[in-house]
């Protein structure tokens, strides 16, 4: 279906049309943080080694779908676990 036909389909024809896609799996991706470290220290690193990010809870971070921004995210704590909670969808 293309474009244009999309933009005269009913509602059902649409449900039928989301239908197809809505089990394509997608890569998303939360990049919480970033470091700069000496190539020196990535040599070194091994099972068990930490590599501390700068950024913690509370901080913004970024949601990436297939690779390209879409949205801003806050890093939040849940349990033992991190998560992103949206706080900006960005137009395309």
């Amino acid at each position: 279906m293309t474009e244009q036909n999309i933009t005269h389909c009913t509602g059902s024809e649409m449900d039928e049309e989301l239908n197809l896609i809505k089990n394509i799996t997608i890569e998303v991706q939360g990049i919480i943080g970033r470091v700069r470290i000496p190539l020196e220290e990535v040599l070194q690193l091994g099972e068990g080694s930490v590599v501390e990010l700068d950024s913690e809870v509370g901080d913004d971070a970024e949601i990436l779908i297939n690779g390209k921004r879409i949205a801003r995210a806050e890093i939040v704590a849940v349990g033992n676990q991190y998560g992103l909670r949206l706080s900006k969808i960005i137009a395309k």
